[in-house]
């Protein structure tokens, strides 16, 4: 018998569920649909086997008319298996030009990572049929072995892991399932609307594979798997050109990546391992026709034109021969703020902290923080000449996009700092004599390899 047709029971999950780690919050996607339903059910039976921290998640999309009432029920289901429930209601616009359903589908994903800690886990009840549907779906937009593999068991998400626990599994299993417990759910009657490319797969398309060819939907997620087998194997061959070309999270040396060996510096290839580098860093898929160009422009243009390509919430851009990626708008200039140096300074999302740290008493100095605006200059190590903070962010190869994120610190109305880059001599030989360090701490991953890996020298 086909694992997708036995029956559904919590205690088949347990194998799975073992392998996972439990020292965080496991977040249940939680529509009040019959699969979210059963995968909630049968992780409250199963919670003495499993001492992870359950916490669920309802996404209220507003776009249904009923989803306020779902939303209540999710309530009470949750506090009936004594799960705590978190509602997220996003505003889904109709007019991004990607479709109701992806533009959705992303605003569900944006709120879970808003909420993950690094470590915790997303547990979705996507089960077999929705692997079949997606496999077809993905054959129809002309994709290639990822988009023909399905949906991975697992993949990152945010600052943590998405887990899929019920692919062994049809829709048919887990509402059997709810019915024999007598656990409601929701019927959502969009499910129904053939407009939505999902729908019509699910109600019109593979009832007819299956009439012609019994057992389609098995067949599908069988040849996923073997897609996903090539998958893996070429993953694993570009895993080998990525090691040496890594600098850090979100940065690629593209030169060493093109010299590692013959195939890599064609650029058929290099697409191949750079599709492998946005998965790993967990980025959304880019568009075959952006990253295309993105290859063209790469073949074409000198080492020092300026590449950028978007999508999805995503940027690649090319500075000099190295490539960054970076989530959009995560970081933001440096705001213009009075600092006392006793205390440590929040600067907000994505720039980290800025502190003095070193031994009692600290130093009262009244210093101010700002973003570079142009024509700053900070007196050099040398015989007291003076160096542009344009010329230290050329040297130490800063991308331009990020240099108004790096904070400047001026003391007296001077540049004293450029924060993790230089110091004034002056300023440096004073905190050396008080044995104190001046550290800013940026949350922002591009933040941190700019100031920790880049190299050194004229660029």
């Amino acid at each position: 018998m086909n694992e997708a047709t036995k029956p559904f029971e919590p205690e088949r999950l347990v194998p799975a569920l073992l392998g996972l780690n439990t020292d965080c919050t496991w977040w249940i996607a939680f529509s009040g649909g019959a699969d979210s339903t059963a995968l909630l059910h049968a992780l409250a039976v199963l919670r003495e086997k499993i001492p992870a921290k359950l916490h669920a998640l309802h996404i209220d999309h507003a776009i249904h008319p009923e989803s306020h009432e779902w939303s209540i029920h999710c309530q009470a289901l949750c506090l009936e298996m004594d799960i705590p429930l978190h509602v997220e209601r996003v505003k889904v616009q109709r007019d991004t030009g990607k479709g109701l359903e992806a533009e959705a589908r992303r605003l569900r994903y944006l709120a879970a990572e808003k909420l993950m800690r690094p470590g915790d886990l997303l547990l979705t009840a996507h089960q077999a049929d929705d692997q079949a549907e997606t496999v077809v779906l993905n054959l129809m937009r002309g994709s290639g072995v990822d988009g023909l593999s399905g949906m991975p068991t697992s993949r990152p998400v945010g600052k943590g892991t998405l887990v899929r626990l019920l692919l062994e599994f049809t829709g048919a299993s887990l509402r059997a399932y709810l019915r024999s417990r007598n656990v409601p759910w929701i019927e959502d009657c969009s499910n129904q609307d053939l407009d939505y490319d999902r729908n019509f797969v699910r109600h019109a398309l593979l009832p007819q594979l299956e009439q012609r060819w019994p057992g389609a939907r098995r067949n599908l997620t069988r040849s996923a798997g073997h897609c996903r087998e090539a998958r893996e194997f070429i993953s694993f061959s570009c895993d080998q050109f990525l090691h040496p070309a890594r600098l850090a999270s979100g940065c690629l040396d593209l030169a060493t990546l093109q010299a590692s060996t013959k195939e890599a510096g064609s650029f058929r290839g290099l697409g191949l391992v750079l599709r492998q580098w946005l998965r790993v860093e967990g980025a959304s898929n880019i568009p075959r026709a952006r990253l295309r160009e993105f290859l063209r422009q790469l073949r074409s243009s000198g080492q020092d034109a300026h590449l950028k390509t978007a999508w999805d919430g995503w940027v690649l851009q090319r500075h000099r021969n190295t490539l960054w990626l970076q989530r959009q708008d995560t970081i933001h200039p440096c705001p213009q703020i009075v600092w006392t140096s006793t205390q440590a300074l929040d600067l907000g999302a994505g720039l980290g902290r800025l502190s003095v740290e070193g031994p009692p008493p600290l130093p009262e100095w009244d210093l101010r923080v700002s973003a570079r605006h142009g024509g700053e200059r900070i007196a050099s190590l040398e015989r007291g000449r003076h160096q542009s903070v344009k010329q230290i962010f050329q040297n130490r190869k800063i991308p331009p996009w990020l240099r108004p994120s790096i904070p400047l610190i001026w003391l007296d109305n001077r540049v004293v700092a450029v924060a993790g880059l230089a110091l004034a001599s002056d300023f440096r030989d004073e905190l050396r004599k008080r044995n104190l360090r001046l550290c800013w701490k940026p949350d922002d991953p591009a933040l941190k390899t700019a100031i920790e890996y880049l190299d050194l020298g004229e660029g």
